[in-house]
């Protein structure tokens, strides 16, 4: 019987990139530290046989802009290093990063005293065995 190739967890895999240095979820803290990070899938497609490309909004969240854009500018260019230097993303292995929309000041209405600002990416990930 041939191995069933399902999607990488792209969320799951950015987050075990960034655990060591900065908080990162997938839903914002019931109580927020001063900053955080959101890592949200946003779609994506096939690439090839073994490999999908996923597409991800990245969320840094701050007490002050410049904390915000800094934190969310950092995170990036560690996904981005993670890719191109190591060739993965928490342990998955990964062929391409694309940056689809630099950082974008877009505060959240239902975080007050927060900013916010997001960044889209784009993440070729190596698909997993079932």
């Amino acid at each position: 019987m041939v191995d069933l190739l399902l999607p990488a967890d792209a969320e799951q895999a950015v987050i075990d990139e960034l655990a060591g240095w900065q908080s990162v979820a997938t839903k914002i803290p019931d109580s927020p530290p001063n900053s955080f990070l959101r890592v949200v899938s946003a779609g994506g497609g096939d690439r090839s046989l073994v490999s999908d490309q996923h597409l991800l909004v990245l969320e840094g969240f701050g007490r002050k802009e410049t904390d915000a854009l800094g934190l969310l500018s950092e995170a990036v260019g560690r996904l981005h290093q993670a890719v191109t230097l190591r060739h993965q993303v928490g342990g998955v292995p990964a062929y391409a990063f694309g940056l689809g929309s630099l950082p974008q000041n877009l505060p959240l209405a239902t975080l007050p005293g927060y900013a916010r600002y997001l960044a889209t990416i784009a993440v070729d990930l190596r698909r997993r065995t079932l």
